[in-house]
């Protein structure tokens, strides 16, 4: 039975699961779905999520959200091209990795760049700076992380890349939209100048097969 993933577009949450589907080369079927129109919150999808969030995974009759447990699952239940590596240690690098990204840069980027997406930055504005001026330190950090590899992990691709593309991708597209204008977006981009090593990785993500097939449909 075809997989069948529910996102929004746009969203770096629902795109890593595509990401994913599409590094392990699985077939699935993509329904969007509009938060401006209500449609998280109809009571067809708030028995897949409770929360009204994206992504959903449906597996057949098995149901999940939350996207890290969704690449979980689908490393687990479909082993090849492996997104978690091939040992324990591999594991837990890996989860370590993520966790410090979830709990460190993540929240950052957040902080600086939602109020502006929901045009809520006037009543944020000192907290939207003072996140925003942590973020260059951020990525100097994954700079430092990546090395002269190609990827974040060993030699492959691996949950940490296609976890961490989306968020870096919408902040660059971000900061090169008219609201973000009260952001010095210099401190940052052009990325390849900032943070080669970042841009090329990007760039190989970008490489990746299938990846113009899991794009956002509205960048497009």
């Amino acid at each position: 039975m075809t997989l069948k993933i529910h996102y929004a577009s746009g969203s770096p949450w629902a795109w890593r699961v595509m990401l994913g589907l599409a590094y392990k080369g699985l077939a699935f079927e993509a329904q969007e779905i509009h938060f401006s129109k209500g449609d998280s919150q109809t009571p067809e999808f708030l028995v897949l999520n409770p929360h009204g969030q994206v992504p959903v995974l449906q597996d057949g009759d098995f149901t999940l959200y939350e996207s890290s447990a969704i690449l979980v699952y689908l490393d687990r239940k479909y082993p090849e091209n492996p997104l978690f590596g091939s040992s324990a240690e591999d594991n837990g690098l890996i989860w370590q990795r993520l966790l410090e990204m979830q709990n460190h840069l993540f929240p950052v980027l957040r902080g600086a760049v939602l109020p502006i997406m929901t045009g809520t930055y006037d009543e944020n504005k000192d907290a939207v700076h003072t996140e925003y001026s942590k973020v260059p330190a951020e990525l100097a950090k994954l700079e430092i992380w990546l090395g002269d590899k190609d990827y974040f992990f060993s030699d492959g691709i691996s949950a940490i890349d296609i976890t961490l593309y989306p968020m870096l991708a919408l902040m660059q597209r971000l900061l090169a939209s008219p609201p973000a204008e009260v952001l010095d977006s210099s401190v940052i981009l052009p990325l390849a100048n900032k943070y080669p090593k970042l841009a090329a990785w990007m760039q190989r993500i970008e490489a990746m097969p299938r990846f113009d097939e899991v794009y956002p449909t509205h960048w497009q």
